[in-house]
């Protein structure tokens, strides 16, 4: 990207914070701190209800506010439901046309930002995972296989689909009705290990990374579910009987699943 010299009168209070923000985030120039925050800022004021926060690999995400749902997230969705708006709607009933809104605007403005985050979602497909990482795979190795399989439906989910879980016989609760919304992925996943919840969520890329974080800190946790896009959030009632279906083949196969394991539910 090209980049112009420009002179900036910075007053002391600020040049303090600024300096403050590079050695929280322990990396960069005081220059490239600065671009960031600025770039921030004029998104930020360009559309309204977006903000950012933290993610993985110390990236900064474009986030609905008041939300853990990332703009790519809708946008995900939007494009899987051939762009039809009122099933959009349907399957983000718990957020507000402005927030929806919010979201479409901030790809129509920066798109390429939107679109190298979809690209690096689909990079992760279940061949690839295995391969590159077999502790992940189902049945690949002799693990501790937790005793029962309890669910946590991530904040990326419909909460009705716990709750038609629950009807199904599953141990199914949701990020919503624990109320966990707008935490970072990283506090979602460390509150799964915690209680011992198979987390369950659309997020690919960000919770396959998590796990690889998780296993080089000796942190475990029973296992992420990634729910494809096949099973659409308007239809809630066809990802609990996915996850149940899934649940009676685990039941099948004892010891299949357990710690660090990443499974595909479609």
């Amino acid at each position: 990207m090209a980049t112009r010299a420009r002179g900036l009168r910075l007053p002391e209070e600020l040049e303090r914070e600024i300096e403050r923000e590079r050695k929280l985030r322990g990396a960069g120039s005081f220059s490239e701190v600065v671009i960031g925050l600025i770039r921030e800022a004029v998104r930020m004021r360009r559309v309204p209800g977006i903000v950012f926060m933290d993610g993985t690999g110390g990236r900064r995400r474009a986030v609905l506010a008041g939300t853990g749902l990332e703009v790519w997230e809708i946008v995900a969705t939007h494009k899987s439901l051939d762009e039809d708006y009122e099933r959009l709607k349907a399957s983000y009933e718990w957020l507000s046309e402005p927030q929806l809104r919010a979201a479409l605007v901030y790809y129509e403005l920066y798109p390429d930002e939107i679109d190298a985050r979809l690209e690096e979602e689909v990079y992760w497909t279940p061949e690839r995972l295995y391969e590159e990482y077999p502790f992940t795979r189902p049945g690949g190795r002799e693990a501790p296989r937790f005793r029962v399989l309890r669910f946590l439906l991530d904040e990326d989910l419909p909460p009705r689909a716990a709750e038609i879980g629950r009807g199904l016989g599953l141990d199914a609760s949701s990020v919503h009705e624990l109320g966990r919304r707008g935490l970072t992925d990283r506090e979602q996943l460390l509150f799964a290990a915690r209680e011992e919840l198979v987390f369950v969520t659309r997020d690919r890329k960000d919770y396959v990374e998590l796990t690889l974080d998780f296993y080089r800190e000796g942190i475990g946790h029973p296992g992420v579910l990634i729910v494809g896009r096949g099973l659409p959030n308007d239809r809630p009632e066809r990802i609990a009987h996915a996850l149940n279906r899934w649940e009676e083949s685990q039941n099948d196969s004892p010891g299949s699943f357990g710690p660090y394991v990443v499974g595909f539910l479609s």
